[in-house]
Formats: C-alpha cells, sequence, structure tokens
C-alpha cells in the first residue's frame, strides 16, 4: 500500500527521481495516521479499503501544506512506531476535505 501511494503521490506532484523519496514517505505515514485515526481502523483495514488515492491525495495536500507554511515545518520525526510532529497544525482540515469519501468508512466507538 505505501508504495502505490508513494508513487501516486510522486506522480502527483511531477516527481520522477527518488531525491524526495525520504521527504515524501514522511507524508505518506502522516496520511496513513490521520486517516487511520479519523476512521478508528488500524493500517491493515484501511489498505483493505482500498484508499489508495484518497490517502496519495491527501499526502499531496500535506506536502503542498507544508511547502506553502500553512502548517509549518516536519518539527520531529520519531522511528518506533512513526511518529511525526509538524510545528503548526492545519486543524485537521486535509482530512475533513475527504470527509465524504471517509465518513462512509467510519468505526462506531463507545467510550466506556
Amino acid at each position: 500500500m505505501r508504495f502505490t501511494i508513494l508513487a501516486n503521490l510522486k506522480a502527483l506532484l511531477g516527481i520522477t527521481d527518488n531525491s524526495k523519496d525520504t521527504l515524501l514517505n514522511i507524508f505518506v505515514d502522516e496520511s496513513i495516521r490521520r486517516v487511520s485515526a479519523y476512521l478508528h481502523r488500524t493500517e491493515e483495514e484501511i489498505g483493505a479499503l482500498s484508499l489508495e488515492t484518497t490517502l496519495s491525495l491527501i499526502a499531496k495536500d500535506l506536502y503542498q501544506a507544508n511547502e506553502s507554511g500553512s502548517i509549518g515545518k516536519v518539527a520531529s520525526i520519531s522511528e518506533a512506531d512513526r511518529s511525526i510532529s509538524f510545528s503548526g497544525t492545519d486543524g485537521g482540515k486535509v482530512v475533513s476535505t475527504y470527509d465524504s469519501v471517509l465518513r462512509p468508512l467510519r468505526k462506531l466507538v463507545w467510550d466506556v
């Protein structure tokens, strides 16, 4: 799934070489993390839903927002369990842009 999202992201951005793959993978990871949190689903469940195109578009939006400075620059990256923090926030707007696609796939979660 990640390879497909990365390939789609590079195509959307017009990138033909591998020079930005490390940076782009940060946005791939972040798009998966945000969608996973929004849907209340694991990465494996998201993979089974065939959301590669939507995740690629979210990663593109995150990348472009980062480049324009609207979500700030990458502030920190953790390796174990992949945590990425940005110096600013977009208020969750990137994922909410795709609400019509994602909302029907959300799992209901009850806090007990």
